[in-house]
């Protein structure tokens, strides 16, 4: 879940992230593998709920490798959740991983 944790803010857009999927092996390198994540956003005010999936689909098998993601519906929400709903190798094995996250707060008066 992603929360800004500074109590003056009031809500956020949030902008852009980077995303991928991983084959977790406890042993080796983790190793790109295709999955969908689904991020689910709560409004600020109306706690109505906004959903979009990120589809994650590798060209080479290593670890080193991310797609971006924009969100033009995740305005004045006030947290983000990210669940892995389908991969290769299910959710036992499958691990998402999210970076640079840019979002813009907006804080309380």
């Amino acid at each position: 879940m992603f929360t800004p944790i500074d109590s003056t803010i009031a809500s956020f857009d949030l902008d852009s992230l980077r995303f991928a999927c991983v084959i977790n092996t406890q042993t080796a390198l983790p190793t790109a593998q295709s999955c969908t994540i689904q991020a689910t956003a709560v409004k600020f005010g109306s706690g109505a709920t906004v959903i979009q999936e990120l589809i994650f689909n590798p060209t080479l098998p290593g670890p080193n490798q991310f797609a971006s993601a924009s969100f033009p519906t995740f305005k004045g929400v006030i947290s983000v959740n990210f669940q892995l709903v389908q991969s290769v190798t299910g959710e036992a094995l499958g691990v998402p991983l999210i970076d640079n996250v840019g979002y813009t707060a907006y804080y309380k008066c």
